[in-house]
């Protein structure tokens, strides 16, 4: 019987572990706030970012910022580090990256004329809303963290797909378990049963 409930142990151990490998994708959800960008109108300013199955990097995002507007990067993968891209006003649209090596979108970062600035947002979490404050002095970029806010809403969201799972593969190793003891508790019965007939038999005789 305890090699049973080892075995038990280990699959319920073996489950988890294939779960976290195997289960569902991260679901990604992050927003971002700039305080003054109306103070530069001179630049057009874009979000570069990695989100996607396997290795991020090969599935870039640009994402357009706009003054006094939440960005909301969102998807199902993994995720990279977010850049600011401060682009001087008047060029063209970019193209929306097909991934890593799309070759209209690098054409397009190629393009890009002198006086472009980039700059890593730094303190990025999932689930939270950021606040950024930009600068800009001479051919320098900075954009740096005034707030964060974590939403409780959508971290349920983010991880509903998974607690969901987790409890009913949890209930299900705990009725296996149950199963198993009064299985056990009946074999029992079952074998004390004889014994006690022989032991009266002998009394009596």
């Amino acid at each position: 019987m305890r090699s049973k409930l080892l075995a038990l142990a280990v699959l319920v151990l073996g489950t988890s572990a294939l779960w976290a490998d195997m289960g569902p994708p991260r679901t990604v959800r992050i927003k971002l706030d700039f305080e003054n960008l109306a103070d530069y109108p001179g630049y057009d300013f874009y979000l570069e970012y990695g989100l996607g199955h396997g290795d991020p990097a090969a599935s870039p995002h640009l994402a357009r910022v706009a003054p006094e507007a939440v960005v909301s990067l969102e998807g199902a993968g993994r995720f990279s580090g977010v850049s600011l891209i401060a682009v001087p006003h008047g060029q063209a649209e970019p193209p929306l990256p097909k991934s890593e090596h799309d070759q209209e979108y690098q054409e397009w970062l190629k393009s890009l004329p002198a006086g472009t600035l980039h700059a890593p947002l730094k303190g990025i979490e999932n689930d939270y809303k950021f606040t950024y404050r930009v600068a800009i002095d001479g051919d320098h970029l900075s954009a740096v963290q005034t707030a964060s806010h974590l939403s409780q809403s959508d971290w349920f969201l983010a991880n509903l797909c998974l607690i969901v799972p987790a409890i009913a593969i949890s209930a299900f190793c705990a009725l296996i378990v149950l199963w198993l003891i009064s299985w056990r508790r009946r074999r029992e019965r079952t074998k004390e049963g004889p014994v006690r007939e022989d032991m009266r038999t002998q009394l009596d005789s």
